[in-house]
């Protein structure tokens, strides 16, 4: 089975791993080929505006049961630029499986977690999330596109030390401290003497329309 990625901007891709946005808001349903299937959330290159996200930590804030975010995960990261700038861009954070896609109408009143509307037709559950120890530099393409390391050996073979899941035990303090780690830090796990897990290899685009 071929391992693909979904592209998000931060700070929702990492708001996703963090178990703080259970929903994806996406303009139209996923194909059936891909519900129920374990995808890689890579985090897009673009970096959030101070204005927009001084908007969504209000909206956070004072009005959370539009935005479908766990508040209490989700304002401490989004109520400081320097925090949501320093975040992986351009990488993979770690997996989810999707969801059936939900109505947005029928889940609850409002614009979901930004003011981007035209893209809130569809609910996309993320469910049984994974947040990688850290992050993988790849870059994204649009829809869903092909994980350019399908298997462990893939990754070793690109001198990268193959991503695993944080441990249950860690605090949301200290996940959110290691996540804003730089990519390319001291503590990042290399093989071969050196490599570091930052790799500019693209995606390959896969259409997700039905």
């Amino acid at each position: 089975m071929t391992l693909l990625a979904l592209t998000v901007w931060q700070p929702w891709a990492s708001l996703i791993v963090m178990l703080a946005k259970p929903l994806e808001f996406r303009g139209h349903k996923a194909a059936g080929a891909y519900i129920g299937k374990r995808h890689v959330i890579h985090a897009g290159a673009r970096r959030m505006q101070r204005a927009e996200l001084n908007t969504l930590a209000y909206r956070v804030e004072f009005q959370n049961r539009s935005t479908g975010l766990d508040a209490a995960i989700a304002l401490p990261l989004v109520s400081s630029f320097e925090r949501v700038m320093e975040l992986p861009h351009g990488a993979g954070v770690g997996t989810a499986v999707l969801g059936t896609p939900r109505d947005v109408t029928r889940l609850f009143h409002g614009d979901g977690d930004s003011d981007r509307t035209q893209h809130h037709m569809f609910a996309w559950p993320m469910l049984e999330v994974e947040w990688w120890d850290y992050p993988i530099t790849v870059k994204g393409a649009q829809g869903f596109w092909r994980w350019p390391y399908q298997c462990d050996d893939d990754y070793l073979a690109a001198g990268i030390m193959p991503p695993r899941k944080r441990e249950e035990g860690t605090t949301n303090a200290t996940q959110k401290t290691d996540t804003t780690a730089s990519d390319n830090g001291p503590d990042r796990p290399q093989v071969d003497g050196g490599h570091s897990q930052q790799h500019d290899q693209p995606g390959t685009g896969v259409d997700d329309h039905d």
